[in-house]
């Protein structure tokens, strides 16, 4: 996400600057609640956009939280932000400094829009690990179990990010599938369930019609298990593990039908499936004969 004016203006071209600036079409007070790492960040760009030109200038304070929306056993603490939009009135609401006042807050009249943005953390109750933490992907990843070339492993042990790089990808597109296979395979199952967090947002939208967007890291799809939420109101921005295409020429591939050649072409480094075959072999794309279909990540 970029910050400042120039940035905003620049990314408001952009699908998801688009549906951030509907945030700020009407003169009346927002919230933005942000659930990942880079909340305040985000947050800052979403603002940047309400005072980017065109439109005038509008006066903008921030509140920032670092309290448990939730401590029970089934959801992990957040440390979460609220950015609250005065209207060009300056209206002023007063911060609220609890849980209790926030829920007023959303609740009130005055407050036309919620916007939320979310990470890893709201999916970790359901039994996804987060890519960084441990036990997470490149915690745990072997590149002497993946099917690659010394030189791969070598690149993947000194980074282990490279097993999701494009570029390594389009040579070599074992390390990506095997590593992702129990994740492919588990969303077909859905073997994770949305969290709380996620219901969270369903009863936003339910309850009060005040849910804009949900934009999303996250690649699981466990937001779109909240039926209830539009689907046009979510935003994958890193896209998501539920949908196929191959990379090279763009062509679509039926979900289940991918998961069905992952089960059978792709090995299981991780030892947990009796079924899988002791060596990978390609998944072609129908259209252009490569071996580069993945989910749309």
């Amino acid at each position: 996400w970029a910050h400042g004016r120039a940035s905003a203006r620049r990314r408001q071209s952009s699908k998801s600057g688009r549906k951030a600036a509907e945030l700020f079409e009407s003169p009346h007070q927002h919230l933005i609640i942000s659930t990942c790492s880079a909340a305040a960040s985000h947050s800052r760009h979403l603002i940047s956009l309400a005072s980017a030109p065109p439109r005038r200038p509008r006066h903008i304070r921030t509140y920032e939280y670092h309290r448990h929306l939730v401590a029970t056993r089934w959801l992990p603490p957040w440390q979460f932000t609220a950015a609250i939009i005065f209207d060009d009135n300056n209206n002023n609401m007063r911060a609220p400094n609890d849980l209790a006042g926030l829920a007023k807050l959303i609740l009130s009249s005055d407050l036309k829009s919620v916007c939320i943005l979310s990470g890893a953390g709201v999916s970790v109750a359901s039994g996804i690990p987060d890519f960084r933490s441990p036990g997470g992907m490149y915690d745990t990843l072997r590149p002497e179990l993946i099917t690659a070339t010394e030189q791969e492993r070598g690149l993947m042990r000194r980074d282990p990010t490279y097993v999701v790089e494009k570029e390594m990808f389009l040579n070599n597109a074992f390390p990506y599938l095997e590593v992702r296979r129990p994740f492919i395979l588990g969303t077909q199952e859905m073997k994770w369930r949305a969290t709380i967090a996620h219901r969270f947002a369903e009863l936003l939208h339910t309850k009060t019609n005040k849910l804009t967007r949900i934009y999303t890291q996250n690649i699981d799809g466990l937001d779109r298990q909240c039926d209830s939420i539009p689907a046009g109101k979510i935003v994958n921005v890193h896209g998501t593990i539920g949908e196929v295409e191959c990379e090279n020429c763009g062509t679509p591939f039926d979900f289940d039908e991918f998961c069905a050649e992952v089960k059978n072409n792709i090995k299981d480094i991780y030892n947990t499936d009796a079924d899988a075959p002791s060596e990978s072999t390609p998944i072609k794309c129908k259209a252009c004969g490569r071996a580069t279909v993945k989910p749309k990540t």
